[in-house]
């Protein structure tokens, strides 16, 4: 098949069209990312007063400083595999290693 537009103007051509394809992939990615920033500024509001509540109630029930308190991150559990498949894979390597 014949390029009739030249090959530099056919590059140009494709490149817009790729580029443009992205820009439309990056629209709706901000769309979603914006949804979720209002989500997760909702969820820091509310966290944020229930961390104001209980302060006012540690500081009714004792003399502890809530300030002096430090913070936990939680950190979700990883359900890759059953319970205990690493540890057992583990103990089976060790005592592989330690037969040779």
């Amino acid at each position: 098949m014949a390029n009739y537009v030249g090959i530099r103007l056919s590059r140009l051509i494709k490149e817009r069209a790729y580029t443009a394809g992205r820009c439309t992939q990056l629209n709706s990615k901000l769309s979603e990312l914006k949804k979720e920033a209002a989500q997760c500024s909702k969820d820091l509001k509310r966290s944020e007063a229930r961390v104001v509540e209980l302060d006012r109630m540690i500081a009714t029930a004792s003399t502890i400083d809530p300030a002096d308190i430090k913070s936990i991150r939680s950190t979700p559990r990883q359900s890759d595999g059953k319970h205990g498949s690493f540890r057992k894979e583990l103990i089976r390597c060790s005592r592989k290693q330690v037969g040779q």
